[in-house]
């Protein structure tokens, strides 16, 4: 995917698949998890969800509306969310380390500045 992507996508959809990987590292149990009890490791995977806008059962990232809309709203079409970047684009791009690394954005809302997949 070569076209430019507002920071409101890349925003999203890197905390997705951020929270996706935090979910099931908290899942393997990774050392220093052990200070956590079964049911606080129940709510972080919550939260997790949650933020990351995650399948609740298998904790997977499949895009979010909070990413953006495949289709505009209107009365009768519900939101559908777009299908998320993917994960191997936004990391080759390094959009976290260029002239405009401004991340993240300020609310990370839609913003005139865009970022092009490499």
């Amino acid at each position: 995917m070569k076209a430019s992507q507002t920071h409101r996508r890349i925003a999203f959809d890197t905390a997705g698949y951020i929270a996706e990987y935090a979910a099931a590292a908290v899942k393997k149990r990774i050392p220093g998890s052990e200070k956590l009890t079964d049911a606080q490791r129940e709510q972080l995977l919550t939260l997790l969800a949650e933020f990351g806008q995650l399948n609740k059962t298998d904790h997977t990232y499949t895009g979010s509306v909070r990413a953006g809309l495949a289709k505009p709203l209107s009365v009768t079409q519900m939101a559908e969310k777009v299908d998320p970047l993917r994960l191997t684009d936004l990391l080759q791009g390094e959009f976290w380390d260029g002239p405009s690394a401004n991340w993240p954005p300020a609310g990370c809302g839609p913003s005139a500045s865009t970022w092009t997949p490499p």
